[in-house]
């Protein structure tokens, strides 16, 4: 802040020497362009004090003042009626703005998640087709339902305990297919849904932590409808409780496209 407008602040805020003061009513009354910079100074002091950016002494000075001045008292009330309804505005700017940021938002993704929607719903009718097709076929043991995170309900034919396996389970540790098989079992039949029909047989790997426990090159392939599987027969003694995956493969160099993972349990 220069000399002059130190000057003009105190004066305007009633803190300026007497002396100085008395000098500078002659000038404001002789020269108008020192009329017109005290007039700018009152207005700066008006809109500062509005906005509550004085100093507390300051502040109290020019409150002082203003009780002194209904003048002054009414400029101070102007502006800050201007000021709160510039607020309020602002506010509202901003609400709406957020209201049609939340509207682009919910027209952008509502295509969206009406597609995941059809495609779940479409996802879950296929399964339930499919199991209930597997369940009904003349030539097969009950199967038992490989929902994922839901323990499979042992299903048995003699001693052979029977699972499905789909191909579109969820990868998720915790959320992978559980096999629960029952104490008297002696063998395990899975059968693991494929993508692509391939060859007549594929090559598959069955490996508990990475260490292989199971392994044919020539798995045969049958179809039912839309839906290829294989069939995998296990010794019941080969799965013993644990996470395991699966490796699957169509093509003749025994390279592995597709992947199962599951969990085994024995149960009482």
């Amino acid at each position: 802040m220069d000399k002059e407008r130190g000057q003009f602040r105190a004066y305007l805020l009633g803190a300026l020497p007497e002396a100085e003061a008395a000098q500078l009513d002659e000038q404001l009354f002789k020269r108008d362009d020192v009329l017109r910079r005290m007039e700018d100074e009152q207005q700066m002091l008006i809109e500062e004090s509005a906005k509550g950016l004085l100093s507390g002494e300051e502040e109290s000075r020019f409150r002082a003042q203003c009780s002194r001045s209904p003048q002054l008292k009414q400029k101070l009330a102007e502006v800050e009626a201007l000021i709160a309804t510039l607020q309020a505005r602002s506010a509202q700017a901003r609400r709406q703005e957020t209201s049609r940021f939340w509207l682009r938002f919910f027209v952008i993704l509502s295509p969206t998640l009406a597609v995941a929607l059809c495609v779940a719903a479409f996802l879950n009718v296929q399964q339930r087709r499919m199991n209930e097709t597997l369940r009904n076929r003349p030539d097969s043991a009950p199967m038992a339902s490989a929902a994922p995170a839901v323990p499979l309900r042992p299903s048995m034919e003699g001693k052979q305990f029977v699972a499905f396996l789909a191909a579109n389970v969820v990868r998720g540790d915790a959320a992978l297919p559980r096999l629960v098989i029952p104490k008297g079992a002696s063998a395990v039949e899975l059968q693991v849904e494929v993508h692509g029909a391939g060859t007549e047989a594929w090559h598959v790997t069955l490996s508990e932590a990475d260490r292989p426990v199971w392994m044919s090159a020539r798995v045969p392939v049958h179809r039912l409808g839309p839906e290829t599987y294989l069939d995998v027969h296990l010794d019941a003694g080969v799965l013993t409780p644990g996470a395991y995956s699966m490796q699957l493969g169509s093509s003749g160099d025994l390279q592995s496209d597709q992947t199962r993972r599951f969990t085994v349990a024995w149960g009482k």
